[in-house]
Order: structure tokens, then sequence, then C-alpha cells
């Protein structure tokens, strides 16, 4: 788990291919999961 600035993670969804809005209420409370191979 690392924190980024709102900027940075904005940048980095640009590359999304799926989004789920959780229904948090509090500002900024996102995550971005990784998923990937490692071979």
């Amino acid at each position: 788990v690392r924190y980024i600035s709102h900027q940075a993670f904005k940048a980095q969804t640009g590359h999304s291919r799926a989004v789920i809005r959780s229904g948090e209420c509090s500002p900024y409370a996102n995550v971005i999961l990784c998923a990937g191979v490692t071979f």
C-alpha cells in the first residue's frame, strides 16, 4: 500500500479498463487495484 497525490491518481486512472464506484463519501477515498502476470 502506498499513498500518491490526487494529481498522480488521476494520471494513473487514464489507463484503467474498469471503474468500480464504492459509494464512500470521504473525499479522495479511492483505491487503484493493479493486476497482471509475472512471466
